[in-house]
């Protein structure tokens, strides 16, 4: 899925001579503040000078953005969009289900960094993971992880014709490792575009206290 602002037809943001901001479609920004109405690259950019000429403002959004490789061709660009998806649309979801507060320290360290623990040929990997290397950081087996992703429980993005894994993904994954097959049965049942409206209805009133 693209992020929306990548239909915005834009030659690219340019940087002011006095370095307190940016020009974009002939309108003059002050600042250098995230704007995710912006294309993917020219998000990039403006992270990219906030970095460098911005006494405050450098925001988390940004810092994470600059830690994706700038893209030098169209799967560079995949990752570059699967990474706005994830910090614009995955994250805070993930947030305001409750799932990130139910992380222990340790697992919030590693979906931070990853590298910590995931490598592949002995070199330590960053996002996005593959589905090996997602099972690996989590303990639990590919088979899980791909069927997780196939039913919808995990965001995901396809990149270089692949499905591939970014923080928000871990966090929902952590929480998956501990249901038992029951439980995430019932979950993907829910998750289907029509649910049994019965079963729907049952689980509400499991729920209402």
């Amino acid at each position: 899925m693209d992020h929306p602002g990548t239909s915005i037809d834009l030659s690219g943001p340019r940087l002011r001579a006095d370095l307190n901001g940016y020009v974009v479609n002939d309108q003059f920004i002050d600042g250098f503040k995230d704007d995710p109405a912006l294309p993917a690259t020219a998000r990039r950019k403006v992270a990219e000078w906030a970095q460098a000429f911005a006494t405050e403002g450098f925001s988390e959004e940004q810092r994470q953005l600059l830690a994706v490789p700038a893209p030098a061709d169209d799967v560079g660009l995949e990752v570059l969009r699967g990474a706005v998806q994830n910090i614009d649309v995955d994250l805070p979801e993930a947030a305001e289900s409750g799932l990130y507060d139910l992380l222990a320290d340790e697992q919030r360290k590693l979906m931070r960094e990853p590298w910590r623990k995931v490598k592949f040929q002995g070199r330590r990997r960053d996002y996005p993971l593959s589905a090996g290397e997602l099972a690996q950081l989590v303990d639990v087996s590919v088979t899980q992880v791909r069927d997780w992703e196939k039913h919808g429980l995990l965001p995901a993005h396809r990149i270089n014709g692949r499905r591939q894994f970014f923080s928000a993904a871990v966090i929902h994954a952590f929480a998956f490792a501990v249901q038992p097959r029951q439980r995430i049965a019932a979950i993907r049942e829910l998750s289907e575009e029509k649910p049994d409206a019965r079963f729907e209805a049952l689980v509400r009133y499991a729920l209402r206290n």
